[in-house]
């Protein structure tokens, strides 16, 4: 999934922009890329030329002066020559050139040239495919597309007219069918949603979320800890609004929780509040550690936000002069979060995390 809105602050010391993902965060300066990812890879390290960055579900994607660079888990042990994983980046010379990429563990999206393409384990159908595997990168009838998101067992296309379209498993109802026999069927062909004209495409585990051009926002799939709505069963076969009482110019999803920003710069939140995911205070809620919230609630930042993060249990509002932050850091990625786990949101500015991470880092 690409975070390539910028957020950033330009200081005497430079241009800051943040990004976050599931499989990490990571502080590109001036083309210059610090990261963390989950310690299971123990890769801390500076990236030099770094130009664009996406963050999916096991990797990282580094787009640079030389191509397109992959740091992380080797999808369908077939991405780059090594087995399993990779501590340091290594280029992929096929994905140069790319405007967007997406990646889940088994599957990888790409758009280059107008053009979208899906590669890896087909499971369920995602690479659009009848076939288990496919060795190329197989091209979707999908016209004129913009944005990718690769779920477990699900591939979801942007067009630039608002349109997005879904293929592989509708178990959990991503493909927004409303007929109850289609929840247990899968497509490798794309088919639209019913949805109106959309902007923004995230997601996370099994659930879908989209911000229409209004500013309004849409969710569907598996509800079964409250990632859609509450009040509806485990899954929500086609999209419901979630939140329309403002307009909302970003929004951010994990696998059982998502942030939305509005126009004013406020967060909301909404979900499962395990661990401090929601950033609602102890003292002030009335939630249970094992609730959920719903409709979305206002996270306390007192700042004017820019743009929002999810990466596993922890979410990210990003500000002119540093990220606020709150949730469980589950593996340890952030040492200013010392008690793991923080309920309300915690400041960190960005010179602050340049430099703690790169008293870490080695250079490449």
């Amino acid at each position: 999934m690409s975070f390539f809105v910028k957020v950033q602050k330009r200081t005497a010391n430079g241009l800051y922009v943040f990004r976050a993902g599931e499989f990490g965060a990571c502080l590109l300066k001036d083309q210059t890329l610090a990261w963390k990812t989950k310690t299971f890879f123990q890769s801390k390290a500076v990236l030099h030329g770094v130009r664009r960055v996406w963050i999916g579900e096991r990797n990282m994607f580094f787009l640079t002066q030389r191509g397109v660079f992959v740091l992380g888990l080797n999808i369908a042990d077939r991405l780059f020559k090594n087995d399993g994983f990779t501590h340091e980046p290594v280029h992929v010379p096929w994905l140069d050139g790319a405007e967007d990429i997406a990646s889940s563990r088994h599957h990888l999206l790409w758009i280059r040239d107008g053009a979208v393409y899906a590669w890896g384990e087909n499971v369920r159908g995602c690479c659009g495919i009848s076939g288990r595997e496919t060795d190329e990168g197989c091209p979707l009838d999908i016209p004129d597309p913009v944005s990718v998101l690769a779920l477990p067992e699900n591939s979801l296309i942007l067009s630039r007219t608002g349109e997005v379209y879904a293929i592989g498993c509708n178990a959990n109802g991503i493909l927004g069918r409303r007929e109850e026999s289609s929840v247990f069927q899968w497509s490798n062909r794309p088919a639209r949603i019913e949805l109106p004209p959309i902007r923004q495409i995230v997601g996370g585990g099994k659930r879908a979320v989209a911000l229409s051009q209004d500013g309004k926002v849409y969710a569907w799939g598996r509800n079964k800890d409250g990632e859609v709505l509450c009040s509806h069963p485990f899954v929500v076969c086609c999209p419901v609004v979630v939140f329309d009482e403002e307009r909302v110019v970003d929004v951010a999803a994990g696998e059982r929780h998502a942030v939305l920003l509005t126009a004013s710069g406020r967060v909301y939140a909404w979900g499962e509040a395990l661990n401090g995911k929601l950033g609602i205070s102890s003292s002030k809620r009335t939630l249970s550690s094992y609730d959920h919230a719903f409709p979305p609630v206002l996270v306390d930042i007192p700042d004017r936000v820019q743009k929002v993060f999810v990466s596993g249990e922890m979410s990210f509002a990003a500000t002119e002069c540093g990220i606020w932050c709150w949730g469980r850091d589950l593996f340890e990625r952030f040492a200013f979060l010392k008690d793991r786990e923080k309920q309300d949101a915690l400041f960190v500015p960005f010179s602050y995390l340049e430099q703690s991470w790169q008293e870490e880092s080695r250079c490449l």
